[in-house]
């Protein structure tokens, strides 16, 4: 596997861990309510655990595979490469920042502080606007994307937990449950619409031309992102509309159902996640 391949792999799984923390926690904190809230949050605890981790040993590893990359592979990265990629790019920056704040984050984590651990994953994951060939270079631009992360990986993070309330309808915490699926609807909307519109402007500030001109790689990876969060975005839109009224009708298997489509929700995301990893690593133009 080339260093590029390795970069790509390791920001996968930087960005799927700060949106679990980002929308799992947001998920559990805002949308479910006492004492459900407590009950995801202990079953969630492993995962949150996991996660911290990862960033973290993601954040630093960036630094290594970000020189290679440059560089002629692993073996001619030196401490000088690094120091010069650190202390001279607006890229190296970014790296340090997010070693930063991945401390904070096991700090607070290690705290017990869950909104803290939430609002520092959130300045995380706006801060990846900043980095990579795909970052605006404008500041309206930069918070454009940052909206765009923020409401995509909310969306997906919260996914885990609503999974997870979805087997405790039929347990002791029921109406809770239903009303944490009926609150998660309401802002889950939000979240899609947004996740769509400022994707769509982020694709096209980004290289100043609309993707479907399909004239570069970049475009046909930012093409193949559209496609799977349209398609999330058309499940979503099912369950809402269709498989939810059946519920409430008395369906049996739709309960079933929707756990189902939304295990498919989370691997479209994943995919959506993976293609970012690949195509923040391209030159837009």
């Amino acid at each position: 596997m080339n260093d590029v391949a390795l970069l790509a792999g390791n920001k996968l799984l930087h960005d799927t861990a700060l949106a679990l923390l980002w929308g799992g926690g947001g998920y559990i904190e805002f949308v479910a309510p006492a004492p459900l809230s407590g009950s995801l949050a202990k079953a969630m605890k492993p995962a949150t655990c996991t996660a911290v981790t990862v960033v973290a040993i993601t954040a630093v590893a960036t630094i290594p595979l970000s020189a290679a990359s440059i560089a002629e592979g692993m073996a001619s990265v030196d401490v000088d490469l690094i120091r010069e990629l650190l202390s001279q790019t607006s890229v190296g920056h970014q790296m340090l920042l997010q070693v930063l704040f991945a401390v904070l984050l096991a700090t607070a984590t290690l705290l017990s502080s869950p909104r803290t651990t939430l609002a520092i994953a959130g300045l995380m994951l706006s801060q990846l606007a900043f980095a990579g060939h795909g970052a605006d270079k404008t500041f309206g631009g930069r918070l454009i994307q940052s909206a765009h992360i923020l409401c995509g990986c909310a969306w997906l993070g919260a996914l885990i937990p609503f999974y997870l309330t979805l087997r405790e309808v039929g347990g002791s915490l029921r109406q809770q449950s239903i009303a944490a699926l009926r609150r998660f609807s309401e802002w889950g909307h939000i979240a899609v619409a947004g996740a769509l519109a400022f994707g769509l402007a982020t694709a096209c500030t980004t290289t100043g031309r609309s993707p479907a001109s399909a004239s570069s790689s970049y475009d046909f990876a930012v093409l193949l992102k559209i496609g799977l969060v349209g398609t999330m975005a058309a499940v979503a839109v099912a369950n809402r509309y269709w498989v939810v009224p059946s519920w409430k009708r008395g369906s049996p298997t739709s309960l079933a159902f929707l756990a189902r489509t939304t295990v498919a929700e989370v691997a479209l995301g994943m995919t959506a996640i993976a293609t970012v990893a690949v195509f923040s690593l391209l030159d837009p133009h």
